[in-house]
């Protein structure tokens, strides 16, 4: 498969729309594309001021759900989550920029679904900046399941420490301090880039040239689409219909027949493998 330049798929600034003026209120709906946005865990929406690439904006809004649990409870469970068909669409990753309280979960993970109910966790874990808004971006091309899917989801939800970084504290961290249940986690620009899938134009007839014939050998060089497989045939009456099959092989190649000369003549033909 081809495909085109890398652009983006779906994109949440969180802003009221119409604008409002007003970075207590927002929304989650996309911005820019189709899918949905949702707090998981237990969580309530809840709006603050954002950051990221619209910090300009007038009304910048980033989405900030509230109600996260004690700190020894529902590890990698409760956070944002985001929904988002890549039919005919494949070199998917993620981006965001997000801030958090002092008291809010230092480690966070982002987590897919190629089904739309099983998550898998991300190689690595998120780390929650404390005092600005930082960008991060997570690059899924690798992982051909999360491609050309009506099912694909991601998610970002709060981390032990232990999980996290394989440390002995099986409970959340703070951010800057002490972690909290009323400690807020915004996120703003939550994007999401791909690339359309295109067909592969299709493979054409092969030429035969460069004919040879020396010391009982006949070759000659057979050249297609590159990379495609031609089958060569051969058979020794043209009226006859049983061409035999003698090599498969991809374009661009030679083929040299060693037996050509046990026949008082032989018909050659190359055709594109099925």
């Amino acid at each position: 498969m081809d495909t085109n330049t890398t652009g983006i798929l779906v994109q949440w600034n969180f802003n009221s729309s119409p604008a409002d003026a007003n970075t207590g209120t927002g929304t989650t709906n996309p911005s820019v594309g189709s899918g949905t946005a949702s707090a998981v865990g237990g969580l309530t929406n809840q709006y603050f001021g954002g950051g990221g690439a619209d910090s300009t904006a007038t009304d910048n809004s980033a989405w900030s759900p509230g109600g996260y649990p004690a700190a020894s409870l529902s590890n990698k469970l409760c956070g944002v989550q985001f929904a988002v068909s890549t039919v005919g669409k494949q070199s998917i990753s993620v981006s965001w920029s997000s801030q958090g309280s002092s008291s809010a979960s230092k480690y966070a993970r982002l987590q897919y679904t190629t089904n739309g109910t099983t998550f898998t966790d991300f190689t690595s874990p998120v780390t929650n900046a404390n005092s600005s808004f930082s960008t991060r971006t997570n690059d899924l091309s690798s992982i051909s399941s999360v491609n050309n899917n009506a099912n694909f989801a991601f998610r970002i939800v709060t981390e032990f420490e232990s999980t996290a970084i394989g440390s002995a504290n099986a409970n959340y961290v703070g951010a800057g301090g002490t972690y909290g249940t009323g400690g807020n986690l915004r996120y703003d620009m939550v994007t999401v880039y791909a690339s359309t899938i295109t067909a592969a134009a299709p493979a054409t007839a092969a030429d035969i040239g460069t004919l040879t014939y020396s010391g009982g050998q006949f070759q000659f060089t057979a050249t297609g689409t590159a990379a495609s497989n031609y089958i060569v045939q051969a058979c020794t009456d043209l009226s006859l219909t049983n061409w035999v099959s003698l090599v498969t092989n991809a374009s661009p190649f030679t083929y040299t027949d060693s037996a050509a000369n046990t026949f008082t003549q032989r018909f050659y033909r190359v055709k594109l493998k099925p």
